[in-house]
């Protein structure tokens, strides 16, 4: 019985409230190609993190996801890495090790908020990748970043896909709350879902923060065993605890 902090996630990648999006088939061509490394870049908010988990899983390639600090190197990034499937051995202590670590186990990397590490760690990014490619095989990183671009990245050429992720349409967004309020056995009127919408900008993380703070204003906070309709006043109040702005 899914909880609504399980069900709308501004702040992890979504399960439950997910939609997909075409961007995913150029993601799920690059990950099948023998030794291609990934940059997906968008705004904060945007669901870098929420597609590739799900297109990894998709296609049940082996992974680990990592969130990136402003104060850490790669080498904490990989110690930190966290399996999302299946199970993986610790890294080694040293960048070219960490590219032998992806190769020996075809681990794709994914690493979240890479514009977040220091300039000399991204450039540590960019050698992992350029040696995952010169093997050819499944290891590879993933980098979603708001950046278009990693220091030094054109060297990797064609062994590099580059994917921009625009803002959800509208269309999307609303499918993503169909399957949320669906999770919770609840109804969200059209009317709402298309104020929520408007709100959000085309940010995933903006919708889902908008969805949940509308479900706690309805008293809801895990599938319900009946259906319920979301009452009209706890729009405003919603609205009124939800940022149209990410940091």
């Amino acid at each position: 019985m899914p909880e609504i902090h399980e069900v709308f996630t501004p702040m992890a990648p979504a399960a439950h409230a997910f939609a997909g999006r075409h961007q995913a088939a150029d993601l799920a061509a690059a990950l099948s190609a023998p030794g291609r490394q990934v940059l997906v870049h968008g705004p904060s908010g945007a669901g870098k993190t929420t597609l590739a988990v799900h297109t990894l899983g998709r296609l049940g390639l082996r992974s680990a996801l990592t969130y990136c600090r402003r104060t850490g190197d790669l080498l904490d990034a990989a110690r930190a890495a966290e399996p999302v499937h299946g199970v993986v051995p610790p890294p080694p202590s040293t960048a070219d090790g960490i590219a032998s670590w992806l190769v020996t186990h075809d681990l794709a990397w994914a690493l979240e908020d890479v514009h977040k590490l220091p300039p000399p760690a991204q450039s540590h990014v960019v050698e992992v990748m350029r040696a995952c490619a010169a093997h050819g095989g499944a290891g590879r990183v993933v980098a979603l970043t708001t950046a278009p671009a990693l220091p030094g990245d054109g060297a990797l050429g064609g062994a590099l896909a580059r994917i921009a992720l625009a803002p959800m349409t509208p269309d999307e967004l609303d499918r993503m709350l169909v399957a949320g309020a669906a999770a919770l056995n609840v109804d969200i009127p059209l009317w709402m879902r298309l104020g929520i919408v408007e709100h959000a900008g085309g940010h995933p993380a903006i919708c889902h923060q908008f969805a949940l703070m509308l479900c706690v204003e309805a008293d809801v906070y895990q599938r319900s065993p009946q259906r319920r309709t979301i009452p009209d006043e706890a729009f405003a109040r919603a609205r009124a605890r939800t940022p149209t702005t990410l940091l």
